[in-house]
């Protein structure tokens, strides 16, 4: 994605890296839990930075929903990440579609994230048969097996 979104990107995932300092380490493999998103939500630096990283992501899967974006050359390159990020975020995701009483924030990132997760083959899935995000498992846990 950092090629796509060049300097935003990197600037971005260095913001939250830094802001996110004694919170959350952003390049683990760990869903946030509810305590953590309490504490992102609390700080309106961390809360800001998360929420530039989000927008990203959407604006990346809004391109390929609008086709402004090839789906095939983005997939190639960030399936995983796409996935991950979501599954990764989904308590905090929730709880601001909550907050802001807005069911569908974030919802192309959400739509393109199943659907590659559904169509995925041999990876980590993040989301079940039934298209709910897998909660409370670690990530190395998560079902390897082809669906």
């Amino acid at each position: 994605m950092s090629f796509l979104m060049g300097d935003q990107f990197r600037a971005v995932r260095e913001a939250e890296r830094i802001a996110a300092e004694g919170v959350f380490d952003p390049t683990d493999h760990v869903q946030l839990d509810a305590e953590t998103v309490r504490l992102i939500l609390n700080d309106r630096h961390l809360r800001e930075t998360v929420k530039a990283k989000l927008n990203l992501y959407e604006a990346a899967c809004c391109a390929i929903v609008h086709k402004a974006l090839d789906e095939a050359m983005y997939r190639d390159f960030a399936n995983r990440a796409v996935r991950m990020i979501y599954w990764k975020y989904y308590a905090y995701i929730e709880t601001s579609r909550l907050e802001t009483q807005n069911p569908t924030l974030y919802g192309e990132f959400e739509m393109i994230a199943k659907k590659w997760d559904r169509e995925n083959s041999f990876s980590h899935h993040f989301f079940t048969k039934d298209g709910e995000v897998v909660r409370g498992k670690k990530y190395d846990d998560l079902a390897l097996l082809p669906r």
